[in-house]
């Protein structure tokens, strides 16, 4: 199966295994944890990877954009494994929403979400109880990842944390 055809539990155990060889090559200490910045259902993949808790111990900030975290009914136009899984009554959603409201334990989680994103419906399908809400108002849902705004956002999401900043 290839990877951009995989379903979540195949991508999650993915990404755990892309943390651990990051945390490998560079040499990180055990304690040492990883910020991911994550894309429409990159961040639902990376959400279903914290089930797993060595995997939330190694995460530091999650920032998503334009994920669908609740699902997303534009999922009932197509039927294919991917959208199958992003329709709200999917099996893979009812996983995600038992981590819903956010548990201040786990990763601090940033949603990027814009009433703009034509793709997650409803658009507040981007945020998630207990998470910090970014509101990119006139973004569409590839244009996160090509809208210098939503950059300078990112990294001040991941910026080490000062006396002062809020988001």
């Amino acid at each position: 199966m290839r990877q951009g055809r995989a379903r979540f539990p195949v991508q999650a155990d993915a990404l755990s295994h892309a943390i651990r060889e990051v945390c490998a090559v560079n040499g990180l200490p055990d304690t040492a944890r990883v910020d991911i910045v994550a894309h429409s259902m990159g961040g639902l993949v990376t959400r279903y990877a914290l089930e797993d808790a060595a995997v939330r111990e190694r995460i530091g900030r999650i920032v998503t954009l334009g994920t669908p975290h609740t699902g997303t009914w534009a999922a009932r136009y197509a039927a294919t494994h991917q959208t199958l899984d992003l329709r709200p009554t999917a099996d893979v959603m009812t996983v995600l929403n038992a981590q819903i409201p956010w548990a201040a334990a786990w990763p601090r989680l940033f949603t990027f979400w814009s009433r703009a994103d034509m793709l997650l419906l409803p658009p507040e399908s981007a945020l998630v109880d207990g998470g910090v809400a970014v509101d990119c108002s006139d973004v569409s849902h590839m244009s996160y990842l090509l809208n210098p705004r939503v950059f300078a956002r990112v990294v001040e999401c991941l910026a080490p944390v000062r006396a002062g900043f809020a988001l």
